[in-house]
Formats: structure tokens, sequence, C-alpha cells
């Protein structure tokens, strides 16, 4: 399951005698909710700036309590051929199966999750569109 966004930045994570290991990306959602993604590849998205591409998105963790400290996001969690999703109108995020089970999270009921790190796992650009959301 894939994202559509535009990567608005893309800064230098850690870096060690000339060799960038990863990057922080920031993109911005159809409803123009801002995303901070850890590219930990590194995938080195700068050609993408300013581009709508569809990314591949999955979740360090993920809770069902409260937490300020975590991105939230209103959705469902899916299973689909074995893997799992949190989706919305907006965003798809890859979970962890360990995660849904250790957390005894519900499968196909609107909540709020919060989430750690975000990471890219894939990012492909659309061709002959509008950047605009």
């Amino acid at each position: 399951m894939m994202t559509k966004v535009i990567i608005i930045k893309n800064e230098l994570g850690a870096i060690f005698q000339d060799t960038v290991y990863d990057y922080w990306v920031t993109c911005k959602l159809e409803n123009n909710t801002e995303l901070r993604l850890f590219d930990y590849q590194p995938i080195d998205v700068s050609d993408y700036l300013n581009k709508s591409v569809i990314i591949k998105i999955k979740a360090l963790f993920i809770e069902k309590a409260f937490n300020e400290k975590l991105r939230s996001f209103y959705g469902k969690l899916e299973e689909l051929n074995g893997d799992f999703f949190f989706k919305n109108d907006f965003v798809s995020i890859q979970i962890n199966k360990e995660d849904i089970e250790a957390e005894n999270l519900p499968l196909n009921t609107f909540e709020t999750f919060y989430f750690g790190r975000l990471d890219i796992l894939s990012i492909k650009e659309l061709n002959n569109e509008s950047p605009q959301l």
C-alpha cells in the first residue's frame, strides 16, 4: 500500500567521513498534513523535491494509548495478504504483525493510533501530475 505525497524538504541525517548514512524527509499529504519521515536506506530524495511521488511507509512501532510525543492518525488497521497496515483517506502505513499482537490492537475499527518513527521503504515518482495537492 502506497501513499501519495509531495516531497518538500530533504535534510541530512547521520554523516561520517563525508558519507551520508540517512536523511530526514518532510512531505505533504493530499490533505496538506506534513509528515517527517526517516530515510534509513538512504534513498536520497533530492531529485523528488516539489514533486508528486508515491511512497511506502512503515512504522517503527504503533500504540493505541495516548502519547503526545508520537504522531497520531485516525483510521483503521487492516490485514492484506498477511501484511498489516494502518489506513485512512490520506495515508497508508505498514505495521509489524508483532505490534498488532503485543498491543492487542483491533482490526477494521476506526480509532486513533500513535506511531513511532515513520520510515520510507520505497518511493516512485508520479509522472504527468501537478505537484499541487
